[in-house]
């Protein structure tokens, strides 16, 4: 598993991630993202905030394919999705310890009743420092 710089190319990919139905429930923004909010978005710098992640598939023996993203803010608030072949076997923990080794503090606000980042979250260091509204938000610093 390793995590690379979005490409143009990607776009589409991480658009059509995020517009999963799974992935759009486990939002705070729970609504369709349009090709054009994307490509807007994606020109205007969402494609130097996102990290592609990509893991052995079994296509073939050796294949790598997109297993997800991982996105950081300019504000170093992070946001991870990760296809669902790839759930359940350590991709995400494994992409955000990779971005964690990049940046010095980070966030995540998430909703109250997404466990799976909840658990991952709590797993890679974030602590909780504030909740409202059905939201947590935690905090990472390197070092702590």
């Amino acid at each position: 598993m390793s995590i690379r710089p979005a490409r143009p190319e990607d776009a589409a990919y991480v658009l059509g991630v995020r517009n999963r139905p799974e992935m759009r429930a486990a939002s705070l923004y729970t609504h369709e993202i349009t090709a054009e909010e994307h490509a807007s978005w994606w020109d205007a710098g969402g494609r130097e905030q996102t990290w592609v992640i990509e893991a052995s598939c079994d296509v073939n023996v050796g294949d790598i394919c997109p297993a997800g993203y991982v996105r950081v803010s300019p504000q170093g608030v992070v946001s991870i999705a990760v296809a669902p072949w790839a759930r359940g076997i350590g991709v995400a923990k494994q992409a955000l310890r990779d971005v964690q080794a990049h940046h010095h503090d980070l966030s995540a606000i998430v909703r109250a009743d997404n466990e799976p980042s909840k658990r991952l979250f709590v797993r890679c260091g974030f602590v909780i420092t504030a909740t409202s509204g059905g939201i947590i938000t935690y905090g990472w610093l390197r070092g702590n």
